[in-house]
């Protein structure tokens, strides 16, 4: 059998190796719906390792992967999977590139792709597949956390805080975020006049509402800018909700509250 020199069939085979395979995927994760092609599908995470390919399970989880394989007409190409099943690719040699679009199960089953030139001008060359799991429990905790972080952001958001401040005082209204509110607390803050921010103010005392009101009065404030935020507490005993710092100027007139982040 008459190979072409090994020099030649490497030069030949690398030139096809990192243009011959594309994976995509159809996962339903958020985070990966850029690129998305007609068919629903989307370029997968992969790269070529020297020998082959490892593609990176996303964080949609998922098994199934559409590969787009682009073999020139002078190649021969098998699928190898790993119970030892082997499916020859229907190749036109008369096509300068055939494309073959195939639907597989990467972690259960496909193994390598082999390519060989037609007329055995040189010996086989062997893509591996090499499948990387996500990890599960880590997605799981990260979309556990997102699920609760953005139900915070929904209750937070049904406070409806309002401020207003008159001469030596200041009322602050709010909305129990649910049912599940046991107890309201308005933590008072004299600021620093120059960068009214948190990091520099001084807290100067907790004041909770009178029963079945929503709304806290602090009296006998001397002119300056106040800070303030409300914290919310539920009988679950889940992590108290805590509104924004805001701040709000007393003095002998009536000054709008306004955020300051």
């Amino acid at each position: 059998m008459n190979y072409i020199t090994e020099s030649q069939a490497e030069a030949i085979m690398k030139s096809l190796l990192d243009i011959e395979i594309r994976f995509s995927t159809n996962s339903q994760n958020p985070k990966k719906r850029n690129n998305v092609s007609n068919d629903g599908y989307h370029s997968a995470d992969y790269k070529w390792n020297g020998h082959g390919y490892d593609v990176t399970q996303s964080d949609g989880l998922e098994d199934n992967y559409r590969l787009k394989i682009y073999v020139p007409g002078y190649i021969n190409a098998r699928l190898a999977y790993r119970s030892g099943k082997e499916t020859d690719l229907d190749i036109d040699h008369n096509q300068l590139i055939n494309e073959k679009i195939l639907d597989v199960n990467l972690s259960d089953s496909l193994d390598s792709v082999v390519l060989t030139l037609t007329r055995d001008l040189a010996p086989p060359k062997t893509i591996k597949i090499n499948y990387i799991l996500a990890d599960a429990e880590r997605i799981k905790k990260e979309r556990d956390d997102e699920a609760r972080a953005e139900l915070r952001k929904e209750m937070l958001s049904k406070m409806k805080i309002d401020a207003k401040a008159g001469n030596e005082m200041i009322n602050v209204y709010f909305d129990p975020v649910s049912d599940k509110v046991n107890r309201i607390v308005l933590k008072l803050y004299l600021c620093d006049e120059i960068t009214k921010k948190e990091e520099h103010s001084r807290m100067i005392g907790e004041f909770e509402p009178r029963p079945g009101t929503y709304f806290i009065s602090v009296n006998n404030l001397v002119p300056g800018t106040y800070g303030y935020k409300v914290v919310q507490y539920l009988s679950d005993g889940t992590e108290p909700l805590v509104s924004s710092f805001r701040t709000i100027r007393v003095s002998s007139g009536n000054d709008q509250a306004f955020i300051t982040y």
